[in-house]
């Protein structure tokens, strides 16, 4: 018995450690082979194999190697598997030729995702002990599912093979890596003869159903999935696998059968089945179904947070932003931190117009510091809004730390400087854009309107032009370069066309159908221009620069009076427009600051608070931001 130091050892303490020594490279006893499932890329798990001791005569490991593996092994119990790996670290330091014990250490080094170090002692075992059946396993797994090795793993797998001719699962690996490297006549014959060996291993029909997928083989490959399900109705890999075959060729019907048989047979509230339904009538935009699945998956489980996340966003999917914001607030009062949940809830209430609301949930997500750089640029832009410019800044500044090259940065800080009207570093930033994405058009085209601002034409017709040649449909460009000629009474064929463009694009857009009908009225095409704007005040009835258009159009028709309530009607959306009003008068309509309709409308305007920044291009400026 070995002695540690001069103290005998409790001889069942040596016999244990010795037990465990030997024993140390299994883990607990995989799936047996007729009821298992698939195992992922996502983990490289141990195999229980039928350990050989290391060749030549037996050997008795140093008293220090024992203390060490016992003190890992009742870690490993524990779940303290980093402490784990270090004592076995330890002890290979005193045992270095130790193979069973260099396989644990292997085994649990790959779980904490410390690969080389794992690779690098696997390959050692294999070296030492060539036809180490664990570690063949262990590290040709790792090969076939996490790096480009696979030739490395079919040399393992096949080794396997010649080592146990009668095992299943060394055949099943093999075809499914011959299967991605599409030798599929080797792959069926590997896949055959495991099925010879275990006819009843539902995994091996599975695993035949890939490969003949994997061929566009459907028919076959539909009857081995389902031979896989006969065997073993419980199997629920096979029930994805067959519904997900039958989404894959378009036959809707078949797999939401498939999938609603799992959810009947298997597991009511299996999430992968579950998720492919609603994606599905998602897809058919059958949104009372995914709701109604949903939520029968949340009476059985009603933390389930994910289900409830996908719920709130199917609801603002189906316009009910109240039933959506109720749903995320459960998912945020479950897990206070889920960033996703925070962001979808913060654009809710963007969209609700409830700017508070809105910039406390992007602001909770700035504070995790995490990497959703849309939120930033929200952020930055309800700022903004607020008029609060600084805050926008210094939040920019922390998605451009984060994300510097994404031209989105640059388009949302350049926004910002533009509102508060410092257009040269505007212009500046667009510019740092364009250095790194040149051809992005709406660095283009915002550069484009700054220069506008900046009463640099040439430069402002340089940019949007740019920008339609990098996206000829490019709606905004097209519209805001039209508009511009017939404003400037230039280029007035060259406007209609461009604006006709921007129509064919978006043809309902009462923007354009104005911009049209304005550019008529400077060809002096009163009928066309009566047409294009009468139609355009029916888009956008609250819109001021358009009936201000129709009643100038109006006034050369001769109809004085539909000119004057025109006039009137843009006068009250737009109390502030002194040029109207002197036009109004001049044209011998009265004095329309003494109608009391206006008056109403300028104690409205002065009661409110600033106009707010809108982000949307038709709204605000027409500054195109899509964050």
């Amino acid at each position: 018995m070995p002695e540690f130091g001069s103290r005998p050892v409790v001889s069942v303490v040596a016999i244990f450690a010795l037990t465990s020594l030997l024993g140390c490279a299994r883990t607990p006893p995989r799936a047996d082979l007729a009821a298992g499932s698939p195992p992922g890329p996502a983990a490289v798990v141990d195999r229980p194999g039928r350990p050989t001791p290391p060749p030549g005569p037996a050997r008795i490991a140093p008293a220090a190697s024992y203390l060490s593996f016992i003190r890992g092994y009742l870690d490993e119990l524990r779940g303290r598997e980093s402490q784990a790996l270090d004592e076995y670290v330890k002890a290979l330091q005193t045992d270095p030729d130790s193979v069973l014990l260099r396989h644990r250490a292997a085994a649990l080094a790959f779980k904490q995702g410390r690969y080389e170090e794992a690779v690098a002692d696997a390959e050692e075992v294999l070296r030492r002990d060539p036809n180490h059946v664990p570690t063949l396993f262990l590290l040709g797994r790792w090969y076939a599912e996490t790096t480009d090795r696979r030739d490395r793993a079919i040399q393992l797998f096949e080794h396997m093979v010649e080592l146990e001719s009668d095992q299943a699962e060394p055949y099943l690996r093999l075809g499914l890596l011959y299967a991605r490297l599409d030798r599929y006549d080797d792959a069926e014959r590997a896949i055959r003869r495991a099925i010879a060996i275990e006819p009843n291993a539902p995994l091996a029909y599975l695993y035949f159903g890939k490969v003949e997928a994997g061929q566009k083989k459907w028919k076959e490959a539909a009857a081995h999935y389902e031979k896989a399900i006969e065997l073993a109705p419980f199997f629920e890999h096979a029930y994805i696998a067959l519904g997900d075959l039958y989404a894959q060729q378009g036959d809707r019907t078949k797999a939401v059968e498939v999938y609603k048989r799992l959810l009947t047979k298997v597991d009511p509230h299996d999430s992968e089945a579950v998720g492919r339904l609603v994606a599905l009538y998602l897809q058919e935009r059958t949104f009372d179904q995914a709701i109604a699945l949903l939520e029968d998956l949340l009476r059985g489980d009603p933390r389930n947070v994910e289900a409830r996340l996908l719920k709130g966003r199917i609801y603002a999917e189906m316009g009910k932003p109240q039933e959506a914001i109720g749903e995320l607030e459960q998912v945020i009062a479950e897990r206070p931190t889920d960033a996703v949940a925070l962001y979808f809830l913060g654009r809710l209430y963007d969209e609700q117009k409830q700017p508070d609301q809105a910039i406390a949930q992007f602001e909770k997500i700035v504070s995790l510091d995490v990497d959703i750089l849309e939120a930033y640029l929200q952020l930055g832009l309800l700022y903004a809004q607020e008029k609060r410019f600084d805050a926008a800044l210094t939040v920019l500044e922390k998605a451009k730390s984060k994300n510097a090259d994404r031209a989105e940065v640059y388009l949302v800080a350049g926004f910002v400087y533009s509102q508060q009207q410092q257009y040269d570093q505007a212009a500046q930033l667009f510019q740092e854009g364009l250095a790194q994405h040149p051809d992005h058009p709406q660095l283009h085209f915002n550069l484009g309107l700054t220069y506008d601002k900046l009463k640099q034409f040439d430069g402002f017709v340089r940019e949007l032009e740019e920008a339609i040649r990098l996206d000829p449909t490019y709606s905004e460009a097209l519209n805001y370069l039209g508009y511009t000629y017939a404003e400037k009474d230039m280029k007035l064929a060259e406007a209609v066309e461009l604006i006709q463009r921007a129509l064919a694009v978006k043809p309902d857009d009462g923007a354009y159908i104005d911009s049209l009908g304005w550019a008529h009225y400077k060809l002096g095409q009163w009928d066309d221009a009566l047409k294009e704007l009468e139609q355009a005040v029916s888009l956008m009835p609250d819109d001021a620069v358009i009936h201000e258009h129709l009643g100038e159009v109006y006034l050369k028709k001769e109809r004085g009076p539909d000119a004057r309530e025109s006039w009137l009607k843009s006068l009250e959306l737009d109390p502030t427009n002194d040029t109207l009003i002197e036009r109004f008068k001049k044209a011998g309509f009265g004095d329309p600051e003494a109608e009391e309709r206006f008056q109403r409308a300028k104690t409205k305007k002065d009661a409110e608070r600033p106009a707010a920044v809108n982000q949307n291009v038709s709204e605000q400026e027409n500054t195109e931001i899509d964050a």
